[in-house]
Protein backbone atom coordinates (compact mmCIF):
# COMPACT_ATOMS: atom_id res chain seq x y z
CA UNK A 1 0.00 0.00 0.00
CA UNK A 2 1.56 3.25 -1.10
CA UNK A 3 1.49 6.16 1.24
CA UNK A 4 1.78 9.67 -0.12
CA UNK A 5 3.24 12.46 1.98
CA UNK A 6 2.20 15.91 0.91
CA UNK A 7 4.96 18.47 1.29
CA UNK A 8 4.29 22.10 0.67
CA UNK A 9 5.73 25.39 1.73
CA UNK A 10 4.12 27.05 4.70
CA UNK A 11 5.13 30.62 5.56
CA UNK A 12 6.37 31.50 9.02
CA UNK A 13 3.50 32.79 11.13
CA UNK A 14 5.32 33.45 14.41
CA UNK A 15 6.24 36.71 16.06
CA UNK A 16 8.54 39.03 14.10
CA UNK A 17 11.39 40.97 15.65
CA UNK A 18 11.42 44.73 15.33
CA UNK A 19 13.75 46.54 12.93
CA UNK A 20 15.79 47.92 15.81
CA UNK A 21 16.26 44.43 17.22
CA UNK A 22 17.59 43.28 13.87
CA UNK A 23 20.00 46.21 13.68
CA UNK A 24 21.41 45.34 17.11
CA UNK A 25 22.19 41.73 16.21
CA UNK A 26 25.62 42.52 14.76
CA UNK A 27 26.95 44.70 17.63
CA UNK A 28 25.36 42.51 20.30
CA UNK A 29 27.06 39.30 19.26
CA UNK A 30 30.31 41.04 18.34
CA UNK A 31 30.40 42.68 21.77
CA UNK A 32 29.80 39.29 23.36
CA UNK A 33 32.86 37.90 21.59
CA UNK A 34 34.92 40.87 22.81
CA UNK A 35 33.90 40.31 26.42
CA UNK A 36 34.97 36.69 26.09
CA UNK A 37 38.48 37.83 25.16
CA UNK A 38 40.62 38.17 28.26
CA UNK A 39 43.02 40.64 26.66
CA UNK A 40 40.21 42.87 25.37
CA UNK A 41 38.43 42.81 28.73
CA UNK A 42 41.61 43.67 30.65
CA UNK A 43 42.39 46.54 28.28
CA UNK A 44 38.85 47.90 28.52
CA UNK A 45 38.84 47.79 32.32
CA UNK A 46 42.30 49.43 32.42
CA UNK A 47 40.81 52.35 30.49
CA UNK A 48 38.79 53.30 33.57
CA UNK A 49 41.82 53.60 35.86
CA UNK A 50 42.54 57.25 35.04
CA UNK A 51 38.88 58.34 35.22
CA UNK A 52 38.62 56.67 38.64
CA UNK A 53 41.77 58.44 39.86
CA UNK A 54 40.50 61.76 38.47
CA UNK A 55 37.17 61.35 40.25
CA UNK A 56 39.04 60.58 43.48
CA UNK A 57 41.14 63.74 43.04
CA UNK A 58 38.04 65.88 42.52
CA UNK A 59 36.45 64.41 45.64
CA UNK A 60 39.64 64.83 47.65
CA UNK A 61 39.79 68.55 46.78
CA UNK A 62 36.48 69.00 48.58
CA UNK A 63 36.99 66.62 51.49
CA UNK A 64 37.76 68.31 54.79
CA UNK A 65 39.83 65.41 56.11
CA UNK A 66 42.04 65.28 53.03
CA UNK A 67 42.49 69.04 53.01
CA UNK A 68 43.51 68.94 56.64
CA UNK A 69 46.17 66.36 55.87
CA UNK A 70 47.51 67.80 52.60
CA UNK A 71 46.81 71.48 53.09
CA UNK A 72 45.48 74.19 50.80
CA UNK A 73 48.46 73.73 48.48
CA UNK A 74 46.90 70.50 47.25
CA UNK A 75 43.83 72.38 46.04
CA UNK A 76 45.92 75.08 44.38
CA UNK A 77 48.16 72.59 42.53
CA UNK A 78 45.32 70.40 41.22
CA UNK A 79 43.11 72.64 39.10
CA UNK A 80 40.21 71.09 37.19
CA UNK A 81 40.21 73.09 33.99
CA UNK A 82 41.52 73.12 30.44
CA UNK A 83 44.95 71.68 31.25
CA UNK A 84 43.34 68.94 33.31
CA UNK A 85 41.11 67.85 30.44
CA UNK A 86 43.98 68.14 27.97
CA UNK A 87 46.22 65.89 30.03
CA UNK A 88 43.32 63.51 30.63
CA UNK A 89 42.55 63.13 26.91
CA UNK A 90 46.19 62.75 25.89
CA UNK A 91 46.63 59.86 28.32
CA UNK A 92 43.26 58.33 27.44
CA UNK A 93 44.05 58.79 23.77
CA UNK A 94 46.88 56.28 23.99
CA UNK A 95 44.66 53.89 25.95
CA UNK A 96 42.04 54.33 23.22
CA UNK A 97 44.58 53.35 20.58
CA UNK A 98 45.58 50.24 22.54
CA UNK A 99 41.94 49.21 22.94
CA UNK A 100 41.27 49.69 19.22
CA UNK A 101 44.44 47.72 18.48
CA UNK A 102 43.12 44.79 20.50
CA UNK A 103 39.44 44.90 19.59
CA UNK A 104 39.35 46.21 16.02
CA UNK A 105 41.37 43.92 13.72
CA UNK A 106 39.24 40.75 14.15
CA UNK A 107 35.90 42.48 13.60
CA UNK A 108 35.60 42.08 9.82
CA UNK A 109 38.66 39.93 9.16
CA UNK A 110 36.99 36.85 10.64
CA UNK A 111 33.82 37.25 8.59
CA UNK A 112 35.75 37.79 5.37
CA UNK A 113 38.20 34.93 5.91
CA UNK A 114 35.35 32.54 6.76
CA UNK A 115 33.12 33.77 3.88
CA UNK A 116 30.41 34.65 6.38
CA UNK A 117 29.15 37.81 4.68
CA UNK A 118 26.73 35.94 2.35
CA UNK A 119 25.15 34.37 5.43
CA UNK A 120 24.76 37.74 7.13
CA UNK A 121 23.37 39.54 4.09
CA UNK A 122 20.94 36.75 3.22
CA UNK A 123 19.12 37.68 6.43
CA UNK A 124 17.13 40.91 6.86
CA UNK A 125 20.42 42.76 7.44
CA UNK A 126 21.55 45.37 4.94
CA UNK A 127 25.13 46.28 4.10
CA UNK A 128 24.70 49.57 5.94
CA UNK A 129 23.36 47.80 9.03
CA UNK A 130 26.28 45.38 9.01
CA UNK A 131 28.90 48.12 8.64
CA UNK A 132 27.26 50.39 11.22
CA UNK A 133 26.99 47.49 13.64
CA UNK A 134 30.68 46.69 13.37
CA UNK A 135 31.54 50.37 13.75
CA UNK A 136 29.40 50.61 16.89
CA UNK A 137 31.43 47.80 18.46
CA UNK A 138 34.41 50.15 18.38
CA UNK A 139 32.70 53.46 19.07
CA UNK A 140 30.88 52.30 22.21
CA UNK A 141 33.91 51.14 24.26
CA UNK A 142 36.09 53.97 22.95
CA UNK A 143 33.43 56.50 23.96
CA UNK A 144 33.22 54.89 27.39
CA UNK A 145 36.85 55.80 28.14
CA UNK A 146 37.03 59.23 26.45
CA UNK A 147 34.16 61.70 26.27
CA UNK A 148 31.79 59.90 28.64
CA UNK A 149 34.19 60.15 31.63
CA UNK A 150 34.74 63.81 30.74
CA UNK A 151 31.03 64.50 31.08
CA UNK A 152 30.77 62.54 34.33
CA UNK A 153 33.80 64.30 35.84
CA UNK A 154 32.37 67.65 34.78
CA UNK A 155 29.07 66.87 36.50
CA UNK A 156 30.95 65.83 39.62
CA UNK A 157 32.99 69.04 39.63
CA UNK A 158 29.90 71.12 38.95
CA UNK A 159 28.16 69.43 41.87
CA UNK A 160 30.91 70.62 44.22
CA UNK A 161 31.70 74.11 42.86
CA UNK A 162 28.49 75.02 41.03
CA UNK A 163 28.09 77.88 38.56
CA UNK A 164 31.38 79.70 39.31
CA UNK A 165 33.42 76.72 38.11
CA UNK A 166 31.29 76.34 34.97
CA UNK A 167 31.65 80.01 34.08
CA UNK A 168 35.44 79.74 34.30
CA UNK A 169 36.11 76.29 32.86
CA UNK A 170 32.85 75.24 31.19
CA UNK A 171 34.23 75.90 27.70
CA UNK A 172 36.67 73.00 28.16
CA UNK A 173 33.83 70.44 28.35
CA UNK A 174 32.50 70.79 24.76
CA UNK A 175 36.09 71.13 23.56
CA UNK A 176 36.94 67.79 25.22
CA UNK A 177 33.81 66.24 23.74
CA UNK A 178 34.72 67.32 20.18
CA UNK A 179 38.35 66.36 20.71
CA UNK A 180 37.28 62.87 21.76
CA UNK A 181 35.23 62.37 18.60
CA UNK A 182 38.04 63.81 16.47
CA UNK A 183 40.07 60.85 17.73
CA UNK A 184 37.69 57.92 18.13
CA UNK A 185 35.73 58.30 14.86
CA UNK A 186 38.72 58.37 12.44
CA UNK A 187 40.51 55.74 14.54
CA UNK A 188 37.48 53.42 14.43
CA UNK A 189 36.95 53.93 10.70
CA UNK A 190 40.60 53.30 9.81
CA UNK A 191 40.76 50.26 12.10
CA UNK A 192 37.66 48.76 10.52
CA UNK A 193 38.99 49.47 7.02
CA UNK A 194 42.25 47.67 7.81
CA UNK A 195 40.28 44.78 9.28
CA UNK A 196 38.35 44.49 6.03
CA UNK A 197 41.47 44.61 3.84
CA UNK A 198 43.59 41.95 5.55
CA UNK A 199 42.49 38.54 6.77
CA UNK A 200 45.06 38.19 9.53
CA UNK A 201 44.76 40.08 12.78
CA UNK A 202 48.49 40.46 13.36
CA UNK A 203 48.91 42.08 9.94
CA UNK A 204 46.21 44.64 10.71
CA UNK A 205 47.77 45.37 14.09
CA UNK A 206 51.16 45.80 12.47
CA UNK A 207 49.72 48.28 9.99
CA UNK A 208 48.10 50.24 12.82
CA UNK A 209 51.36 50.41 14.77
CA UNK A 210 53.22 51.46 11.64
CA UNK A 211 50.66 54.18 10.90
CA UNK A 212 51.30 55.73 14.31
CA UNK A 213 55.01 55.24 14.94
CA UNK A 214 56.67 54.66 11.56
CA UNK A 215 54.74 57.49 9.91
CA UNK A 216 56.12 59.93 12.50
CA UNK A 217 59.69 59.15 11.38
CA UNK A 218 58.70 59.31 7.73
CA UNK A 219 57.13 62.71 8.29
CA UNK A 220 60.31 64.02 9.89
CA UNK A 221 62.36 62.68 6.96
CA UNK A 222 60.08 64.30 4.38
CA UNK A 223 60.24 67.63 6.18
CA UNK A 224 64.05 67.46 6.41
CA UNK A 225 64.54 66.57 2.75
CA UNK A 226 61.98 68.97 1.27
CA UNK A 227 62.40 71.71 3.87
CA UNK A 228 58.69 71.81 4.66
CA UNK A 229 56.28 71.05 7.46
CA UNK A 230 53.58 69.40 5.36
CA UNK A 231 55.14 66.00 5.87
CA UNK A 232 53.34 65.96 9.21
CA UNK A 233 50.11 65.37 7.30
CA UNK A 234 50.95 61.65 7.24
CA UNK A 235 51.53 61.52 11.00
CA UNK A 236 48.29 60.77 12.90
CA UNK A 237 49.67 62.04 16.22
CA UNK A 238 50.62 65.39 14.65
CA UNK A 239 47.25 65.75 12.92
CA UNK A 240 45.23 64.95 16.05
CA UNK A 241 47.53 67.17 18.13
CA UNK A 242 46.89 70.07 15.77
CA UNK A 243 43.11 69.69 15.98
CA UNK A 244 43.18 69.33 19.76
CA UNK A 245 45.42 72.38 20.08
CA UNK A 246 42.80 74.45 18.26
CA UNK A 247 39.90 73.09 20.33
CA UNK A 248 41.61 73.77 23.65
CA UNK A 249 42.87 77.20 22.62
CA UNK A 250 46.57 76.31 22.80
CA UNK A 251 48.32 74.02 25.26
CA UNK A 252 51.96 73.44 26.18
CA UNK A 253 51.34 69.70 26.32
CA UNK A 254 49.80 69.60 22.84
CA UNK A 255 52.60 71.78 21.48
CA UNK A 256 55.03 69.08 22.54
CA UNK A 257 52.93 66.44 20.77
CA UNK A 258 52.71 68.41 17.55
CA UNK A 259 50.19 71.17 17.99
CA UNK A 260 51.29 74.21 15.95
CA UNK A 261 53.21 72.44 13.18
CA UNK A 262 50.14 72.32 10.92
CA UNK A 263 47.18 74.58 10.34
CA UNK A 264 43.95 73.49 12.09
CA UNK A 265 42.09 73.40 8.78
CA UNK A 266 44.59 70.95 7.30
CA UNK A 267 44.19 68.73 10.36
CA UNK A 268 40.40 68.63 10.02
CA UNK A 269 40.69 67.91 6.29
CA UNK A 270 43.03 64.96 6.90
CA UNK A 271 40.69 63.48 9.52
CA UNK A 272 37.70 63.90 7.22
CA UNK A 273 39.55 62.28 4.32
CA UNK A 274 40.57 59.38 6.56
CA UNK A 275 36.91 58.78 7.42
CA UNK A 276 35.72 59.08 3.81
CA UNK A 277 38.39 56.79 2.35
CA UNK A 278 37.87 54.25 5.11
CA UNK A 279 34.10 54.28 4.50
CA UNK A 280 34.65 53.63 0.79
CA UNK A 281 37.02 50.75 1.54
CA UNK A 282 34.60 49.20 4.01
CA UNK A 283 31.67 49.54 1.59
CA UNK A 284 33.65 47.88 -1.18
CA UNK A 285 34.46 44.92 1.05
CA UNK A 286 30.91 44.27 2.29
CA UNK A 287 29.56 42.07 -0.48
CA UNK A 288 27.05 39.23 -0.56
CA UNK A 289 29.27 37.19 -2.85
CA UNK A 290 32.94 36.38 -3.21
CA UNK A 291 34.86 36.64 -6.49
CA UNK A 292 36.22 33.32 -7.66
CA UNK A 293 39.53 33.54 -9.48
CA UNK A 294 40.69 30.72 -11.71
Amino acid sequence: MAVLYERRFEPYDGALTSRWARRLVIPRYAMRDILRSRMALITFVAGFALPAVSAAVIYARHNATVLELLGQGFVDQVSIGTEFYTTFLVMQGWMTFVLALVVGPPLMARDLSDNALPLYLSRPISRLTYGAGKLAVLLVPLSAITWLPVLLLSLLQYGFDGAPWWQEHGHAVPAAFLASWALILPLSMVTLALSSLVSRRWVARGLMLGAVFVSRGMAEAINAVLDTRWGYLISPTRVVGTVWNQLFGGSDLLTLTGGPTLTPLSGWIVLALACIVSALVIASRIRAYAEVRS
